[in-house]
């Protein structure tokens, strides 16, 4: 399938665009705590996003988490990767583990893995990559989407009896996160993987 006709979903969201021949910034509102930013450079094969998330709101008493998701028309048949300390990757697939059966009650934390430099989906000629700046959560829950946890706030403890709540603060003030993800579409090709891994250490 030519890369051209690999089609990227992004929901509907107040937009601003600024920028010239060569680069382009394209500032997304979500509302007035979540916000994004898009670098997009002319000829480039890459997207670069600057997340902030103010702090999160909890006045209605309902804790929250914050993903970004990224869908396109590639089908993968539920396979994905995430990156193995940089250098290797992990073959991931929903809903299945090598030792075990897995129970479905927990459909989309049971499909999270901790994601430290990649996470990469492949298919119909095309290879769809994020590679973010820190340690995140994420994963594929659905066909052709790949999705990263930014922030959480949770007001209870998740059950898993550590008597703990995801609830954090900076010196008495509620948490502003900033990060950034980069998307990189390319062929699969040795050469273009390779780029991954030069765009993942610059």
């Amino acid at each position: 399938m030519d890369l051209a006709q690999i089609r990227i979903q992004i929901e509907k969201v107040r937009l601003t665009i600024n920028g010239g021949s060569l680069v382009k910034e394209v500032y997304q509102h979500f509302n007035d705590w979540i916000s994004e930013v898009l670098h997009i450079c002319e000829g480039a094969n890459r997207v670069e996003f600057e997340w902030p998330v103010d702090p999160i709101p909890i006045d209605d008493c309902i804790g929250k988490e914050i993903i970004t998701k990224l869908k396109s028309s590639i089908s993968h048949e539920e396979v994905f990767y995430t990156g193995l300390n940089g250098r290797e990757m992990m073959k991931r697939v929903r809903k299945q583990r090598d030792f075990f059966r897995t129970n479905d009650t927990e459909g989309v934390s049971s499909n999270y893995y901790l994601i430290n430099g990649r996470l990469v989906l492949e298919g119909d000629g095309a290879r769809l990559a994020l590679l973010n700046d820190r340690t995140q959560g994420g994963s594929s829950t659905e066909e052709g989407a790949l999705e990263l946890t930014l922030q959480q706030r949770l007001l209870y403890d998740d059950k898993w009896e550590v008597n703990e709540t995801l609830n954090e603060t900076e010196n008495g003030h509620d948490l502003i996160a900033r990060g950034k993800v980069c998307l990189v579409l390319n062929s699969g090709s040795k050469e273009a993987i390779m780029g991954e891994r030069i765009r993942q250490t610059a």
